[in-house]
């Protein structure tokens, strides 16, 4: 973690700060928790593990020899004792205890594969660049960052610099990109708009470097707009609970910045914990213009609480 923490402070800033200022503070809170993915899916564990080790601790109601005794050591008829009911919830709540824990080793295993792949350091270092060069795995997308490694990726679509055929900015992934991400074993893409979605693929097939098959499923939501952000949210939920049979999650707008950046900023906040203004810090890091022009994002991420469900 002090490696991580490290990391994020020595990455270059647009804007000079002081080592002592509040803004390094909040990077620092950062650090500690976007290179841990595993803690996702021990969120909920953690829970299971107190209540498993009380329920395995506490002696059976109706179990002790007084209370046989008084009864003249009859069982109560058609019925299961209490200690045999205590005995099966513990039985099942250690099942589960074990399931959620394979479940935490998979998603790590996941998560180094992938931090091993794409070295990315930090939150803020990108594979590909603001013009789409950088990483050929992962052509056809810009300013491509990782935000829980193995389980979401950010970015935006190269476009307007593509070198095959150019186009407007505005407009979702080229079908390379598509290509490129189904390859890489993402299995879920979202783009953040609706301009020109209806020229754009909805899903690939492909052999990737983790499986001999792969389906990649391409969708447009609007994160910033009614429930659009909980298909997004549920896919990465999604892939830290079965994360051999899904792959990472891939969300872009045009540029990287602010749809995807919102969505990164509050998917930290829903798997990893950390509170809503490291949230907002994260968020203003990692844009490439003034923040201030997108105070309703700010605000939304201010706003933001966590799915039950999820």
């Amino acid at each position: 973690m002090a490696k991580a923490r490290s990391n994020l402070n020595s990455a270059k800033s647009r804007k000079t700060r002081s080592k002592n200022s509040p803004a390094s503070a909040i990077a620092q809170k950062i650090s500690a928790f976007v290179e841990q993915t595993k803690q996702a899916a021990l969120k909920k564990a953690s829970v299971l593990k107190k209540y498993v080790k009380q329920d395995a601790a506490k002696p059976a109601k109706g179990s002790s020899s007084k209370r046989a005794a008084a009864k003249g050591g009859k069982k109560s008829s058609g019925k299961k004792t209490l200690a045999a009911r205590a005995m099966m919830f513990v039985g099942a709540s250690v099942a589960l205890l074990v399931a959620v824990s394979a479940m935490a080793a998979d998603v790590e295993e996941l998560a180094d594969v992938y931090s091993k792949r794409y070295g990315l350091k930090d939150a803020v270092q990108v594979k590909t660049d603001g013009k789409g060069n950088g990483d050929e795995r992962l052509y056809g997308t810009r300013n491509f960052r990782v935000v829980l490694n193995g389980v979401l990726y950010r970015g935006g679509g190269n476009n307007h610099k593509h070198r095959v055929n150019p186009r407007n900015n505005t407009n979702p992934l080229q079908d390379d990109a598509l290509e490129n991400l189904c390859k890489e074993g993402f299995t879920s893409v979202f783009y953040t708009y609706k301009t020109g979605w209806e020229k754009a693929r909805t899903n690939v097939t492909c052999d990737s470097f983790r499986d001999s098959s792969n389906r990649l499923d391409y969708a447009s939501v609007d994160p910033l707009k009614g429930d659009g952000l909980y298909p997004i949210l549920k896919a990465v939920h999604k892939t830290i609970e079965s994360p051999k049979s899904n792959g990472p999650v891939y969300v872009h707008c045009w540029n990287g910045w602010h749809a995807s950046g919102f969505v990164s900023a509050v998917a930290l906040i829903q798997f990893c914990g950390i509170d809503n203004e490291t949230a907002v810090a994260y968020w203003t890091r990692t844009q490439d213009s003034d923040p201030a022009k997108y105070a309703g994002v700010i605000k939304r991420i201010r706003a933001f609480q966590p799915y039950q469900d999820l």
